[in-house]
């Protein structure tokens, strides 16, 4: 039995790294899935009425709870586990999106050439007139204790002390030698 889902590698020395791709349901556009994800922690002790000082730790096992409910989920669908089947994404429903820490999660948006009718939409996923908005592809690191990088520019992971040092070095990504990053701008969202 496989999960299909595909190896995450650091583009350094190949290792693989911790991370999950995962996509919202069906119902969930991607604008909404991140501005979910963006929400700051005040906001979720709001909306969860959640005590701060109670809770410290209890919203990461909440957190972790409900998207390995979502990769449990996924694992026992008959689909992805006939052989025929394509590598598909977990698919993660609106509590469990509002329940992720953002420090864990990477997003790359598709890198599209906008068309005369296409337009930045506030949450800064390009969307097209019509209401169609562009792909992004979600990554949650399962592991926080190793940190990832993610260069703006290839889209391609590293882990991080690997990547500050090449960046140090030779002044730009490993991968596409780009350089000009702002703070901390190759990690998380």
């Amino acid at each position: 039995i496989s999960c299909n889902h595909l190896f995450v590698r650091c583009f350094i020395n190949f290792d693989v790294l911790p991370l999950i791709e995962f996509t919202p349901t069906k119902d969930i556009p991607h604008s909404k899935a991140l501005e979910l994800i963006l929400k700051t922690q005040h906001d979720r002790e709001f909306a969860f009425g959640l005590d701060t000082a109670a809770n410290e730790n209890d919203e990461d096992g909440l957190s972790t709870e409900l998207f390995d409910a979502c990769v449990l989920r996924s694992l026992n669908d008959k689909n992805l586990l006939d052989e025929d089947t394509n590598h598909k994404p977990v698919e993660v429903d609106f509590n469990s999106l509002r329940s992720l820490p953002r420090q864990d999660i990477f997003v790359i948006q598709a890198q599209r050439q906008m068309s005369m009718n296409a337009q930045a939409s506030p949450s800064g996923v390009l969307a097209k007139e019509s209401g169609e908005e562009t792909e992004c592809r979600f990554f949650k690191n399962v592991l926080p204790e190793i940190g990832i990088a993610l260069c703006p520019n290839c889209h391609k992971f590293f882990h991080e002390s690997d990547f500050e040092f090449e960046v140090l070095r030779t002044g730009g990504c490993p991968f596409c030698k780009f350089s000009d990053f702002d703070h901390h701008s190759y990690g998380h969202i």
